[in-house]
């Protein structure tokens, strides 16, 4: 089960969304791929037992705390636990990275615990379903309580990433350079200060996941045409991108629908 929410509207600008996830496998033990989409966020995770594998190396870490984060990793992540996995997220807007994260000079799986201690006894109900709405609000009420004010760079941070979610990922440093009337140095230094990743890291991301939204919904379109449609002439560019970003190949993850594409169609 998975069930996404949207944040109060007084929030937009600060959180992307919540979602909540349940997966059961019964006694065995399963793998699920993280989609990387830049966007950091904060975990609760109730079983606290799971393992995250990330990298080339597939590196391989114990997830021991409920309340975390997860910093200056490389990707592609894949998720390993047995029996049951049951997870709240709080996604934040690519552009708030920096404001919720950047102090923390810890990687890895950072605890948060102590951090975020009063979202704990919220979370720790939000799987009860007559408790969910209640939860939310609280945790909308936590984070309005911040009172979180965008600066002007964060702004100019935002409007790009907007643009570039506009397009759909389908854009270029020199388009994005030309439409905001800056240098490519210029926007290259302040994306990076504040989403916590390089530009083309991040249009990269919003094109993948774009594509496989669109091939969700247009399951007879083949994936050689939409790279086309989505600017890859070269496959092999194509299918590297795609790990980068879902940790598998494209034809991998279209075969294994519908756990991975849950979150993302």
């Amino acid at each position: 089960m998975i069930a996404s929410f949207k944040p109060h509207l007084n929030l937009k600008d600060v959180i992307r969304e919540y979602y909540l996830s349940s997966f059961y496998a019964f006694g065995e033990t399963k793998l699920i791929p993280i989609v990387d989409d830049c966007c950091h966020d904060i975990i609760y995770y109730k079983q606290a037992k799971a393992k995250l594998i990330y990298g080339d190396k597939q590196t391989v870490d114990n997830i021991e705390c409920h309340l975390f984060t997860i910093l200056g990793l490389t990707p592609p992540y894949v998720l390993k636990y047995k029996d049951e996995l049951n997870f709240f997220t709080i996604k934040f807007q690519p552009w708030m990275n920096n404001f919720f994260f950047g102090h923390l000079k810890q990687s890895g799986i950072v605890n948060l615990e102590d951090r975020f201690s009063e979202l704990n006894p919220v979370l720790n109900e939000i799987e009860q379903k007559d408790k969910i709405e209640n939860s939310l609000k609280a945790v909308n009420r936590y984070f309005t309580n911040l009172d979180v004010a965008l600066s002007p760079k964060v702004e100019t941070v935002k409007s790009i990433c907007e643009f570039i979610y506009n397009n759909n990922g389908i854009v270029k440093v020199n388009d994005i350079s030309t439409h905001f009337k800056k240098t490519r140095q210029y926007i290259n230094k302040i994306f990076k200060e504040e989403v916590m990743c390089s530009l083309k890291t991040f249009i990269t991301s919003v094109k993948i996941l774009s594509l496989v939204k669109q091939k969700s919904k247009s399951e007879e379109q083949s994936l050689t045409e939409l790279a086309y449609e989505y600017g890859y002439f070269d496959q092999a560019h194509f299918i590297n991108d795609f790990k980068k970003v879902c940790g598998i190949t494209p034809s991998y993850y279209f075969e294994n629908l519908p756990e991975f594409i849950l979150r993302h169609h």
